[in-house]
C-alpha cells in the first residue's frame, strides 16, 4: 500500500508536468473544454435526476444506519482481496450508499439527525479509506479500470431508453461522413467559422443542437487525421468558441428549449465518442512512429489517460456494446502505447505500472 500512495504521488507529479509543459497547446485545449464541460453536465444531470433507483429498502433510518456501519466493520477485516472481490465491494458500497444516505437525510423524525448524517459522513470516509487500502493491494490494467467503471455505472432511467437509442444512430450515421480534405491551416479555419457562426446564431431547439454536433464531429475528426501536427498551432480560441457553443446547449436547457434527457444523452456521448476518438487516434499515431519527442509525448500520454480520468460511470451506463468495445480495445493497446512514449518520456516503470490504480484511487475520491 505504501507503494501505491507514494507512486500516487509521483503519478499526480508526472501529470502536472505534462499539464504546465503545453500552454495553449491541444492537450490543454481538450483538457479545459472537456473538464468545464463535464462540471456543467453533472450539474444537469443532478437537475435531471429522478427517485432513487437502487433495490435496497429499510424500515427506518435507524436499520440504514445500522447497514452502513456493519458494511463499514466488515470491510475493514478484509485483506488480500482480488480486484474482481474489490470491484463487487465498491459495488456493494455504492448500492448501499445510495440507498442509506437518502432515507436519513430526509427522516424529519429523528431529532438527532444532525448528528447521525455526520457519523454516517465519517463511517463513508472510512469505507473510502479501505477500499483504497484494497485497491492498493491489487495490481491493476487498464482493462481492469474499464470494468470498475462499467460494473459501478448506475441504472439508466426508463424515460432514458429512447433517447440513448436515438443518440446511437445520430453518432453512429457520423461515421460514414466524409472528412474535410484540406490541409490543417485550412481545415482549422473553417472550424473557427463554423464555431463563431455557431455561437453567433445560438442553439435554441435540440434540432440546432444536433446539427451543431454534427458538424463539430465532422471538424473534429478531420483534426484527428492532423493530430500529429497539432501541437505547431494555437487553438486557444477553438477552446474558448467550442466551450461557448456547448454552453449555449445547457443554457437553452435551463431555458426549457431543449430537454435535461436530451441535452444529458447527446452531451454525454459527444464527450465519450471525442474522448475514444482521439484515444485511437493517437494509438495509431504512436504505432505509427509518428510520436518523434518528449513534448509530443507528453500531450499523447495525457490524451491516452483522457478517457480513463474523464469518463465517469454515468457515461458508461449510457455506452452502446460499441463503444464499450471501443473502450476495451483502446485498453488493450494502452501497454504498448505507453511503453513506446516512454521511449521520450523516462518514466520509472513503478510509475507506469501503477498507473491504472492510482486513477481509480482518484476516482474513489470522487465518490
Amino acid at each position: 500500500m505504501k507503494r501505491i500512495i507514494n507512486n500516487k504521488n509521483n503519478f499526480r507529479n508526472a501529470t502536472n508536468l505534462i499539464a504546465s509543459c503545453f500552454g495553449e497547446s491541444y492537450l490543454c485545449v481538450v483538457h479545459k473544454t472537456i473538464t468545464s464541460i463535464m462540471i456543467s453536465l453533472c450539474i444537469i444531470i443532478l437537475a435531471s435526476c429522478g427517485n432513487d433507483t437502487t433495490n435496497e429498502k429499510f424500515k427506518s433510518s435507524k436499520d440504514a444506519f445500522n447497514a452502513y456501519t456493519q458494511f463499514s466493520s466488515d470491510l475493514s477485516s478484509c485483506n488480500n482481496l482480488s480486484f474482481e472481490e474489490v470491484v463487487d465491494k465498491i459495488s456493494r458500497w455504492q448500492e448501499l450508499r445510495g440507498a442509506v444516505f437518502p432515507i436519513i437525510s430526509n427522516d424529519t423524525t429523528n431529532n438527532t439527525q444532525r448528528s447521525i448524517l455526520l457519523s454516517l459522513e465519517q463511517t463513508d470516509k472510512y469505507i473510502k479509506v479501505d477500499i483504497s487500502r484494497l485497491l492498493g493491494m491489487t495490481q491493476m490494467t487498464f482493462a481492469d479500470l474499464v470494468d470498475l467503471k462499467l460494473k459501478i455505472s448506475p441504472n439508466v432511467d426508463e424515460a432514458m431508453m429512447s433517447i440513448i437509442i436515438e443518440a446511437d444512430d445520430f453518432y453512429f450515421k457520423l461515421d460514414s461522413i466524409k472528412l474535410h480534405t484540406g490541409k490543417i491551416e485550412s481545415l482549422l479555419k473553417d472550424y473557427r467559422t463554423f464555431l463563431v457562426k455557431t455561437c453567433d446564431d445560438g442553439i435554441s431547439n435540440k434540432q440546432a443542437m444536433l446539427e451543431f454536433f454534427s458538424m463539430e464531429d465532422f471538424y473534429f475528426r478531420s483534426f484527428l487525421n492532423h493530430l500529429d501536427n497539432s501541437s505547431i498551432h494555437d487553438m486557444t480560441d477553438i477552446s474558448h468558441l467550442t466551450e461557448e457553443a456547448c454552453m449555449l446547449v445547457y443554457q437553452s436547457t435551463e431555458e426549457g428549449l431543449i430537454s435535461y434527457n436530451d441535452a444529458v444523452v447527446f452531451m454525454s456521448k459527444r464527450n465519450t465518442r471525442r474522448m475514444l476518438l482521439n484515444a485511437i487516434a493517437c494509438i495509431d499515431d504512436i504505432s505509427d512512429a509518428k510520436v518523434s519527442n518528449k513534448e509530443q509525448a507528453m500531450s499523447y500520454l495525457w490524451m491516452l489517460l483522457q478517457p480513463y480520468i474523464l469518463i465517469e460511470p454515468f457515461d458508461c451506463s449510457l455506452m452502446s456494446d460499441v463503444e464499450r468495445m471501443k473502450f476495451h480495445k483502446v485498453s488493450d493497446s494502452m501497454p504498448m502505447a505507453i511503453s513506446k512514449l516512454n521511449v521520450h518520456l523516462n518514466l520509472e516503470p513503478s510509475i507506469i505500472e501503477t498507473m491504472p490504480t492510482n486513477i481509480t484511487l482518484s476516482l474513489i475520491d470522487t465518490f
